[in-house]
């Protein structure tokens, strides 16, 4: 299985999510990982990817990120 992975280094992590309009919500706690419905910090965020147009968070559990890839393998996704 191979996966085109785009990272973002911690010192730029915040002004991503910025971009994406999402940053606020991370400090507020509003978003939760899609597997384990742990709230997503900026200490655990893991990936985020796109389906169906809605933005999903992954938690740094590595059983979550497990699921992760698996999903981005079904919907050949470019996880990141």
């Amino acid at each position: 299985m191979r996966f085109k992975l785009k990272a973002v280094h911690d010192a730029d992590l915040e002004n991503y999510l910025m971009s994406l309009g999402i940053l606020d919500g991370i400090k507020n706690g509003d978003f939760k990982c899609k597997y384990c419905g742990t709230t997503i910090t900026l200490e655990n965020l893991l990936c985020l990817y796109p389906v169906n147009e809605e933005i999903s968070i992954c938690c740094d559990r590595p059983s979550c990120y497990q699921m992760a890839l698996k999903e981005a393998e079904k919907e050949n996704l470019n996880l990141g």
